[in-house]
């Protein structure tokens, strides 16, 4: 059975699959299992995103992609810009801490007022959290959650920067 040595390299990963940047889409050009028949595309999903399997060994889609472009591993994780795990496109996918990584997730399923940071006290009163490395920041006393939303917009760009997600 071929093995291919960890880590994998822009060589080894270019004989056995072909990344299209304007897709995303990973294909096999090399069969290595009857699971992965040529021009079929590689990969299955598990929790959202694209896992693809080398010879026993799991990657994710978006690290072999930045493999593939670049010849290097990301040295960081790597963020999907407009927050679609599944998005592959080159042009969608940036290296990004785990901080800012989380800084561009979505608003969570579970909030009621419908706005990303933003919550409401007992008193009825508006207040927004960013979080940062472990830090929490915090503003009170807002009248309305779309004031409140507003507010946590330009907080959130001042702590993350272009990692910073509103929605």
């Amino acid at each position: 059975m071929n093995k291919i040595r960890y880590p994998l390299t822009q060589a080894e990963l270019s004989e056995l699959v072909h990344y299209d940047p304007e897709t995303g889409i990973i294909r096999w050009i090399k069969s290595i299992s009857n699971r992965a028949p040529v021009g079929t595309i590689a990969g299955s999903y598990t929790k959202g995103s694209r896992n693809i399997h080398i010879y026993r060994t799991g990657f994710k889609a978006h690290r072999l992609a930045w493999l593939y472009m670049t010849g290097e591993w990301p040295k960081k994780g790597i963020d999907h810009i407009n927050g679609n795990p599944d998005d592959n496109r080159w042009c969608n996918l940036r290296e990004a801490t785990q901080s800012q990584n989380t800084a561009n997730t979505r608003r969570h399923c579970d909030n009621k007022i419908g706005y990303k940071g933003v919550t409401q006290d007992k008193s009825g009163v508006f207040y927004i959290r960013v979080m940062r490395r472990g830090v929490t920041y915090r503003r009170y006393g807002f009248a309305t959650a779309e004031i409140a939303h507003q507010a946590y917009i330009a907080l959130s760009k001042e702590i993350h920067g272009e990692f910073a997600r509103s929605e």
